[in-house]
């Protein structure tokens, strides 16, 4: 599924996620069974937040891509996750959750 919600772009991402299961160890038998039942999935899926839970799942994956293991492309998924939901805020709180992704934070203890 694209960035619409298209679902002509699903297979090229399934077949991502499968590249990536497998090339973290899980097992190629892993990566098939996680791709078919994405495959089922209702496309999009849609969720709702409280404003506050939205503002700590977006730090949660702030600091999640801080991580140095974090793969290209999750980061690109985790940035536009947060592309997409910080427009929703008021700006106080679009101010915190920039504040989260300045360099001088990206030292995270380990």
């Amino acid at each position: 599924m694209d960035d619409n919600g298209n679902r002509e772009a699903f297979p090229a991402a399934a077949e991502r996620l499968f590249d990536r299961v497998v090339d973290e160890g899980a097992g190629e038998a892993a990566a098939i069974s996680l791709s078919e039942a994405l495959a089922e999935c209702r496309s999009p899926i849609a969720i709702t937040f409280a404003p506050h839970s939205l503002l700590s799942v977006a730090i949660l994956v702030q600091l999640a891509l801080k991580h140095p293991d974090v793969g290209q492309l999750s980061a690109a998924e985790g940035q536009m996750f947060l592309d997409r939901i910080t427009p929703l805020f008021p700006p106080g709180v679009r101010r915190v959750i920039e504040q989260g992704e300045q360099p001088q934070w990206a030292d995270v203890p380990e």
